[in-house]
């Protein structure tokens, strides 16, 4: 598959979902797109440094991390931000790791000590 104009190899190795490819870019824009190369959709988070994403078939919706744990979700159909966490400070490290079970998202975040948070998606984060 050939990528899209405007995506490159030097970004974050896609999450593949099904028939759907999500890029992910430093800047918090993430990408979908087919894995026949049609481009989707294309949003802006307004959180940088985001992580691989998590997804859930039963809310149709795409989570993401930071490093300090911010959660941003996105609807799989066309990007549009469903919710987000509020800012925290960023300890830096790694991206946050995202895990999903049913509605509970857990996030385990930091890099001087490690946290974990827990929300029930179903809330709106």
């Amino acid at each position: 598959m050939k990528l899209p104009a405007g995506l490159s190899a030097r970004q974050i190795t896609p999450a593949l979902v099904g028939d759907t490819l999500y890029f992910v870019r430093q800047n918090g824009e993430v990408i979908a797109v087919t894995t026949t190369g049609k481009r989707l959709w294309s949003k802006a988070t307004q959180v940088e440094w985001l992580g691989q994403p998590v997804v859930s078939g039963r809310r149709n919706a795409l989570y993401l991390a930071t490093a300090a744990g911010r959660v941003v979700a996105l609807d799989r159909r066309d990007g549009r931000v469903l919710w987000r966490t509020k800012a925290l400070t960023d300890p830096g490290g790694v991206p946050a790791e995202l895990s999903l079970s049913g509605d509970a998202l857990t996030t385990v975040y930091g890099y001087d000590a490690l946290e974990a948070s827990g929300m029930d998606v179903g809330r709106g984060g």
